[in-house]
């Protein structure tokens, strides 16, 4: 590879940490993953076939990872390696619309979210560290603002007040009166 200059370098250095934390991590999670899975087996057995497996994904992803960010970080123009850099960012608000949604709870309370969702247009603006190309690069995104959770009973809501001064409710009297008399307050016998 020809000698890169120090930014090159830097970015390259920061793509290789990244692919190396992502290695590790991915890998001891199929280590893990492995080693839970053969829990009858001997543990010699186990321990093998969770570090193989571990150390190959680890590896797998660290090269990709690698490849993906070199690939992208490469000039179209001048082709340099690890040469394009972030140089400048617009966002556009294209909309903003209040959202809502309610989750009912097993205690009888329902989870109230709201939130404003914003579409944004963004163009990012990319320059090349070698022959000074600009590319730029557009795409949309959307992204949640002013979040807010509440939490509502259900009993709560259906149940009268209980304030200074709240009467229950009474039935009206002129219903009760037709309910109850009928020929002077006596009930009337069916004929047989």
């Amino acid at each position: 590879m020809p000698d890169l200059s120090q930014q090159q370098q830097d970015k390259r250095r920061a793509l290789r940490k990244g692919a190396l934390i992502w290695g590790i991590l991915l890998g001891l999670i199929v280590a893990a993953i492995a080693w839970w899975m053969l829990g009858a087996r001997p543990p010699l057995l186990r321990a093998t076939a969770a570090l193989a497996l571990g150390t190959g994904v680890a590896a797998v992803m660290y090269f990709k990872s690698m490849a993906a960010g070199a690939a992208a970080s490469k000039c179209a123009k001048c082709g340099a390696a690890y040469s394009l850099v972030k140089t400048d960012s617009q966002e556009t608000l294209v909309s903003a619309e209040p959202r809502e949604k309610r989750e009912q709870q097993d205690d009888g309370v329902t989870k109230i979210t709201t939130w404003i969702e914003e579409t944004c247009d963004v163009v990012d603006t990319y320059t090349c560290s070698a022959c000074g190309n600009v590319t730029q690069k557009e795409y949309q995104t959307t992204r949640r603002r002013d979040e807010e959770t509440l939490e509502q009973r259900l009993a709560d809501k259906a149940r009268p007040a209980k304030a200074a001064g709240a009467r229950p409710q009474k039935t009206r009297p002129d219903k009760a009166a037709k309910r109850g008399s009928d020929n002077s307050g006596q009930k009337s016998k069916p004929k047989s």
